[in-house]
């Protein structure tokens, strides 16, 4: 049984509205540079209650994380955001390719990653841009996660989707850190929006 089970029904819709929200808004910022809108995919894929379409949506989210990081060290010419972005897309594709794998273990074709004509605009960006940008995927992605904990059924799948949602924590308030915020505002972080 989910805790989210014994709230009213209109606190659950409330919550998936939210998590939904939030993604959007990632999705957002990434549209306002050229990247494929995925997101939104990727945040119905928590609420399919499959493994399958949940694993597919992480693929997804990953793979949007690479590339915006790949367009982040093109962009910028400052030499720790360019070395964070470095870090946190090798991350992320390394995220992207375990669960590609899992799916394909399954006998299921894992998506593939955007097209790199996608992504060109995401070139102009100026740093404050990028890293604004970041922390709105960060923090969509440590939503992704958290929410889709309730939803998987496979205990070794919860393992490897917390110790994910770990690291982009860890993203998130370096990334934080980096535009000159409190790196942890809350005592629990839940992704979403980010705070200043």
């Amino acid at each position: 049984m989910n805790a989210d089970d014994s709230a009213p029904r209109s606190d659950r819709k409330t919550r998936r509205e939210l998590a939904v929200r939030s993604l959007t808004l990632g999705a957002a910022a990434a549209g306002a540079t050229g990247m494929p809108l995925i997101l939104p995919l990727a945040a119905a894929a928590v609420e399919s209650k499959s493994d399958t379409r949940i694993l597919t949506g992480a693929v997804m989210l990953e793979h949007q994380a690479a590339a915006t990081y790949d367009a982040i060290v093109k962009a910028t010419r400052d030499a720790r955001l360019s070395g964070l972005a470095h870090a946190f897309g090798a991350h992320a594709q390394e995220h992207a390719d375990a669960f590609a794998s899992i799916l394909l273990q399954r006998e299921i074709a894992p998506p593939p990653p955007p097209r790199s004509a996608a992504i060109k605009r995401a070139n102009r960006l100026s740093d404050g841009a990028a890293i604004e940008l970041a922390i709105s995927l960060e923090g969509a992605a440590v939503r992704f996660y958290y929410d889709a904990m309730r939803n998987i059924e496979d205990g070794g799948l919860v393992k490897i989707g917390a110790a994910t949602m770990a690291n982009h924590g860890q993203h998130l308030a370096l990334l934080r850190g980096a535009a000159n915020r409190e790196p942890v505002p809350t005592a629990f972080e839940a992704g979403g929006r980010a705070r200043s």
